[in-house]
């Protein structure tokens, strides 16, 4: 399954859209001041399907994944000097190559690649690709993608 995540140019928010390869709106995200405290994932419908909210008072960077209120997981920012990588704690995905520029896999506990991210080059706003083995991970993909993005800001 391919996505592709575009991020809109706005002034006091971050907001994304999330098509399929046909071009089909999925998914939009928006995220109000102050950046990167909470982000809202909506169907196409405006429905809300998840939140990502900033976690304060924590040694590094992260972000508990809300779905009806609840806390189904987090992502998190492991400490390392050169390549730090995210990890989404309840799934054991951890990144592997340069999520900074957003050029990276995510391998799930076994080894085996679940998402490939990939940030198309020369356009006028933020534009990822995202190559997801398993349909039913996209959503927890997409917010892993959404938090590394917010990070970078």
């Amino acid at each position: 399954m391919k996505l592709e995540l575009r991020q809109k140019l706005t002034l006091f928010s971050a907001k994304y859209e999330v098509l399929d390869e046909a071009g089909t709106l999925l998914y939009t995200a928006e995220c109000l001041p102050p950046f990167g405290n909470k982000l809202t994932l909506r169907d196409a419908d405006g429905g809300e399907v998840a939140e990502l909210v900033r976690e304060t008072f924590t040694f590094g960077l992260r972000y508990e994944i809300r779905r009806d209120g609840q806390k189904t997981g987090s992502i998190a920012r492991e400490f390392d000097l050169f390549q730090p990588p995210f990890v989404v704690e309840h799934r054991g995905w951890r990144t592997k190559g340069e999520p900074f520029r957003f050029d990276y896999t995510v391998f799930d506990t076994a080894g085996a690649a679940v998402a490939v991210a990939a940030k198309r080059r020369w356009e006028m706003t933020d534009i990822y690709e995202l190559e997801i083995t398993d349909p039913d991970d996209a959503c927890d993909v997409l917010l892993l993608a959404l938090a590394i993005d917010l990070s970078r800001s």
